[in-house]
């Protein structure tokens, strides 16, 4: 009879039969396997092994690029008004002046566009633009107000020339493209398909007003 499939599992403050719903994958950009504070080392220990999926997809970063519109657009933002952003700028007490603030969250929004690798099928609708932040229910309120003129905010006009993707961090909606590398004959299939060697070009950054 054919074997059922097992993962064992240590370290974790369950109660017997708990069950697991999610696993996840050691990744080391992410995850330690030791404890630093009782070892005085951040190496990965003897014996654990990435697997190709992970080494190749999840473990990457991808390049980000902002466009010079884009890169306008922030400045005005930030520079213009020290007290736009929740979480950044001088009124939080993290930065110093304005001009840290811009350094910081332009910085934050290219970690957040670079890590964030997707499975195969979520990778071939973000490489389509199909993405969009507008779809959550804060973010569709917030735009709703800011543009009453909308009908529907949020929706996605298949007829586009081309969609961006869209993600918000702090009160931002950022606005992006994603390009597939070049089929060189050589591609491996799980970098490929996770998005992992994917450029992403940040194209538009706007305001979103807290309602």
């Amino acid at each position: 009879s054919r074997k059922k499939p097992y993962i064992n599992v240590s370290g974790l403050d369950l109660v017997d039969g708990t069950p697991v719903l999610d696993i996840k994958p050691f990744v080391p950009h992410y995850d330690t396997a030791i404890d630093p504070e009782s070892t005085g080392s951040s190496d990965i220990p003897d014996g654990v092994k990435l697997p190709h999926w992970v080494g190749m997809g999840l473990e990457k970063r991808r390049e980000v690029t902002f466009t010079p519109d884009a890169l306008g657009q922030l400045e005005s933002i930030v520079l213009n008004d020290g007290t736009a952003l929740e979480f950044y700028g001088p009124h939080t007490g993290r930065d110093s002046s304005n001009e840290d603030c811009l350094k910081a969250i332009q910085g934050a929004i290219s970690q957040v566009l670079a890590i964030d690798v997707r499975s195969k099928w979520q990778t071939g609708k973000a490489r389509k633009g199909k993405f969009q932040a507008e779809r959550a229910k804060r973010v569709k309120e917030v735009m709703h107000k800011d543009n009453a003129t909308e009908d529907k905010a949020g929706e996605v006009d298949e007829d586009d020339e081309e969609l961006l993707c869209t993600q918000q961090l702090d009160n931002l909606l950022i606005k992006y493209s994603i390009r597939a590398p070049q089929d060189d004959g050589q591609k491996d299939e799980v970098t490929f398909g996770s998005g992992a060697n994917d450029t992403i070009e940040v194209r538009a950054i706007e305001l979103l007003r807290p309602v």
